[in-house]
């Protein structure tokens, strides 16, 4: 994940970073893991544990509406003709998620001023100490921003 992210951090009530980088096409939310969320997996390397991989972030409405005018500014920087957008479809879901490269579903859920992500499992550490907690696309992110907006 290095062609050129750029990085904006959000701090819940709770004092937990919400992590947000971006580049052209593309939106992850991070979390950092602490070293006592690393395990040795059955199979052999390590991973992430689960703990390490869930945080249900709690927002005042002042934060929760900061959050989403931020997040639609990445939008308009990430794609071109950038509209929210309903989910119609399995492919603009975004609450449960297949992660590609961990081979392993996440989920994801909008409350009243918060969110609540679980990323997907079998991600192993990494020298930053940053976890995916999702990626999205312009097709999820469009329908997360429309679900976000609903809230305000």
């Amino acid at each position: 994940m290095s062609k050129s992210l750029k990085e904006i951090i959000f701090t819940d009530t709770n004092g937990v970073d919400l992590i947000v980088q971006y580049r052209k096409s593309a939106v992850f939310f991070m979390k950092r893991y602490e070293d006592s969320d690393l395990k040795e997996h059955p199979r052999g390397g390590i991973y992430i544990d689960g703990k390490g991989l869930k945080n249900d972030y709690e927002f005042t409405s002042d934060q929760f509406k900061k959050l989403l005018d931020s997040l639609k500014e990445i939008s308009d920087e990430c794609w071109t003709d950038f509209k929210p957008i309903e989910a119609d479809s399995i492919k603009a879901d975004y609450d449960d998620y297949y992660d590609r490269d961990f081979d392993n579903n996440g989920y994801l859920r909008i409350k009243e001023r918060g969110i609540v992500i679980e990323g997907a499992y079998a991600q192993p550490p990494n020298k930053d100490n940053l976890t995916r907690l999702i990626k999205f696309n312009k097709r999820t992110f469009s329908s997360f921003i429309y679900d976000m907006e609903k809230r305000i």
